[in-house]
């Protein structure tokens, strides 16, 4: 498009774009641009074929006019524009991710710089964080079911049937991905059985359970996890207060993506993938006068989240590999066993710990460009709790915890349970 003369005042231009290839219209004002515009742009969102695009979309003779992007960017493949000035014309640039040469000779060597959440696409950013959001619902939906064992160990009954809900809520800031927040939501039902042992008890169940888990990363893009998983736990109980908690779990994601591209138009991706994995638990319960106690505890916990593949609606191609995720957690708690007047027992408890991930961290391919997805997961523990037995059958239990770590804070985490003593 040719303006003849100046342009004034405000407006908007529609363009069209293909940044794979570096094509697009061009407004060419032949005299002076003033007033406030705005380009509305679309662009096929296939995949540039190299990092450090630009294309020139306005060419004017100078003036003190403004451009704007309607959506404030516009996205191809895995990167996004933006429109800068170059002296008297604009353009959409995006980063120039390769390596950079040494500047004095090349005896240094070689480096690959990792590009910047910032400059990652609306659908590049969401593939990323749902790396790190399905590691962190395996890890969370692992926690609540350990953290059920713990009320096997207030009163030894001869089995039973549970019921225990969660509600977890994490803020995610990476260097991979833009900051999200993930809020977890689950159920899980089970049935265990007692077996006598020399000085001990082994308490045999399984159970299963349902999840679901909405990421919000920002820019109107959203995220959804559903979760089904069963699995097998055995708890042994040392008559000396050593207890060993064992899980064996699996469970089937469905991943779901949406999100408005730079014109508003919506864009979806799913997929479907399995994880499976264990966890143990270790610890001793010491008790002291008064009913008080303490009880040390590590734990140790693996899972591996099968990778998965989708192509979006607006063509964009995702390979998500597989996740390993190994956390160790070493703490304790404080709690105190008090007897009521009507044949009740409370238990309440104050406990901390520090959690280590020792992997965790996978790769994520949006079209031919490899992205790296990070799982923060080192961070401090705190929370308190308490179990309710009501006479010789029924128990409830309360449990809430605040984490926080380099890259990841988990404001709450709640369960709330019941079980039935057969």
């Amino acid at each position: 498009m040719t303006l003849a003369g100046d342009l004034t005042g405000r407006g908007q231009f529609q363009m069209n774009t293909d940044l794979s290839v570096h094509q697009g219209d061009l407004l060419v004002i032949q005299g002076q641009a003033n007033g406030d515009h705005t380009l509305i742009i679309a662009d096929t969102g296939k995949e540039p074929d190299q990092s450090g695009g630009h294309l020139t979309m306005v060419n004017t003779q100078g003036g003190s006019g403004q451009f704007t992007l309607f959506g404030g960017h516009v996205d191809a493949g895995a990167f996004r524009y933006s429109l800068e000035r170059e002296g008297n014309n604009w353009a959409l640039v995006n980063p120039d991710i390769g390596p950079q040469p040494c500047e004095v000779d090349n005896s240094c060597p070689p480096v690959d710089p990792e590009p910047k959440p910032e400059d990652l696409s609306k659908g590049s950013n969401a593939a990323v964080s749902m790396q790190t959001a399905r590691a962190a619902l395996w890890n969370a939906e692992t926690d609540a079911l350990i953290q059920r064992l713990g009320d096997l160990r207030l009163s030894h009954d001869q089995g039973g049937l549970w019921i225990r809900a969660m509600d977890t809520r994490y803020k995610f800031d990476t260097d991979t991905s833009r900051p999200f927040n993930q809020n977890i939501h689950g159920l899980q039902i089970g049935a265990d059985k007692a077996i006598s042992v020399e000085l001990g008890k082994v308490y045999l169940g399984g159970f299963v359970g349902v999840g679901e888990s909405r990421q919000d990363f920002g820019e109107g893009a959203k995220g959804k996890i559903d979760s089904k998983t069963v699995g097998a736990y055995a708890t042994y109980l040392h008559d000396n207060g050593i207890y060993v908690d064992t899980v064996a779990k699996f469970s089937r994601y469905d991943n779901d993506v949406k999100m408005p591209n730079n014109l508003g138009n919506k864009v979806k991706g799913s997929f479907d993938n399995n994880a499976y994995g264990v966890s143990v638990e270790v610890g001793k319960r010491f008790n002291l006068v008064q009913g008080w106690f303490v009880e040390p505890q590590i734990q140790l916990s693996s899972g591996r989240l099968q990778g998965g593949r989708y192509s979006s609606s607006d063509g964009l191609q995702v390979k998500a590999d597989a996740i390993d995720t190994l956390q160790s957690r070493a703490g304790g708690l404080l709690g105190n066993t008090i007897k009521l007047n009507n044949a009740m027992t409370v238990q309440p408890y104050i406990k901390a710990s520090w959690v280590t991930e020792h992997r965790g961290d996978s790769e994520v391919r949006i079209n031919d460009v490899k992205l790296k997805a990070e799982l923060p997961g080192n961070r401090g523990e705190a929370g308190f709790g308490a179990i309710l037995q009501l006479g010789s059958q029924h128990k409830l239990s309360l449990d809430a915890e605040y984490a926080k770590g380099s890259g990841i804070e988990q404001p709450w985490a709640v369960n709330l349970g019941y079980r039935f003593a057969m």
